[in-house]
């Protein structure tokens, strides 16, 4: 892949974090790639919300569990895992989610998804805000025993901010169910001040990026975690709160899993 255009007047200016997520998640330019993005994040907001795809169809955000999911899926295991075990039980970690609504949930209603996926997890954050997970997997193995390369913390983010830009946008169709779940009257439709951005992986994962471990220091440098601590700080005033989290435990037995915070910027 060439680098990304990151100049002032590059093109990317006006491409939505739905896209982004993919054009710049480069190890190598995660700290240019993060001030990128602060330097145009309100052009880019924008440009996100205009690709939002139409919504009509009514929203249900309970699926039934999948009991067909390979083994070698490990995010597709870790997702359900945590949907079976939030959904049903709270979480009252600091930083996390508090109740889990909805997993693989998708935000449009039509066959073409042009760029667009699925929510890894919807949940509710311990405030009554709404928050989107985006879910990695540990690392897997190569064959000469290292691990393999894992997509970067700014793709997390860029991810999770592209779909709570979206779950803003057609709140007016999730506001029904979202108080329905809640517990609240069905007409208060009023959209969230924040749509809260939760980044989850189990520590595998993290150690591969952690900058307190000896590979975290390996791959990023102090200005590319500064860069990226300032994406979040600025995505945090325009309503879109950003958390950390480490998963623990087995997949394959939710009742094992475990969540804490972690403070990638201290």
């Amino acid at each position: 892949m060439p680098d990304p255009d990151l100049s002032a007047t590059s093109p990317l200016v006006t491409v939505g974090f739905h896209r982004l997520k993919d054009v710049l998640d480069t190890k190598s330019h995660m700290g240019a790639s993060a001030r990128f993005v602060v330097a145009h994040l309100d052009r880019i907001l924008a440009a996100t919300e205009a690709a939002v795809p139409a919504r009509g169809q009514p929203v249900r955000f309970a699926r039934p569990a999948d009991p067909d999911i390979d083994k070698t899926q490990r995010e597709r295991l870790w997702e359900l895992a945590a949907y079976s075990l939030w959904s049903r039980l709270p979480c009252e970690v600091r930083g996390s989610w508090r109740t889990l609504l909805a997993y693989q949930f998708p935000l449009f209603d039509s066959q073409t998804k042009d760029g667009w996926g699925y929510v890894d997890l919807l949940g509710v954050m311990p405030t009554d805000e709404p928050c989107v997970v985006e879910l990695k997997k540990e690392p897997s193995r190569g064959s000469k025993g290292g691990s393999k390369g894992t997509e970067t913390p700014l793709r997390m983010v860029l991810e999770a901010a592209g779909y709570a830009v979206a779950l803003r946008k057609h709140w007016g169709h999730f506001a029904a169910e979202w108080n329905a779940c809640l517990e609240r009257p069905r007409e208060n439709t009023a959209v969230p001040e924040n749509v809260h951005l939760v980044a989850a992986a189990p520590a595998g994962f993290w150690l591969e990026w952690n900058r307190w471990t000896p590979r975290g220091r390996n791959k990023l440098g102090p200005g590319d975690w500064h860069a990226l601590r300032d994406l979040c700080d600025l995505l945090e005033r325009r309503g879109y709160p950003v958390h950390f989290v480490s998963l623990s435990g087995s997949p394959e037995a939710p009742d094992t899993l475990c969540v804490q915070p972690l403070e990638l910027f201290d």
